[in-house]
C-alpha cells in the first residue's frame, strides 16, 4: 500500500491547520477522506527555580599616582625610578615625566 497523501482541506484555507491526513480508501473508486487526530499539549513545566544572585561589588577606581616616568629605551612606569636599580647605560638625567 503506498503512503497516504496529504492534502490541505478545501473547507479550512486561511484558518490556522489542524492535525488532519487524508487517507485514501481501497474501494471501488478511491477517495481520499479526513481523518482528525487529537493531539495531546504537552506537559505543563514546573516554574524555574528563582535564584538569589548576589549584586556585582561596587566600583572602585585607583588611587595610585597617574604620573608617568620615561627613560626612552629604560623605563616606563608611575613610580619614580631609584638610579641604583636601573639597568646599566640607563641614564636617569633622559627621565621624561609625563602629568595627566
Amino acid at each position: 500500500m503506498a503512503a497516504p497523501s496529504v492534502r490541505p482541506d478545501q473547507h479550512q484555507r486561511g484558518r490556522v491547520p489542524l492535525n488532519v491526513i487524508y487517507v485514501m480508501q481501497p474501494y471501488p473508486v478511491p477517495q481520499p477522506y479526513p481523518v482528525y487526530i487529537e493531539v495531546p499539549a504537552p506537559p505543563e513545566q514546573p516554574p524555574a527555580p528563582v535564584v538569589e544572585v548576589e549584586p556585582p561589588a561596587p566600583f572602585v577606581p585607583a588611587n595610585g599616582s597617574r604620573t608617568l616616568y620615561v627613560i626612552p629605551g629604560c623605563y616606563l612606569g608611575n613610580v619614580m625610578p631609584e638610579a641604583s636599580r636601573l639597568p646599566a647605560g640607563c641614564d636617569i638625567s633622559r627621565m621624561k615625566t609625563h602629568t595627566p
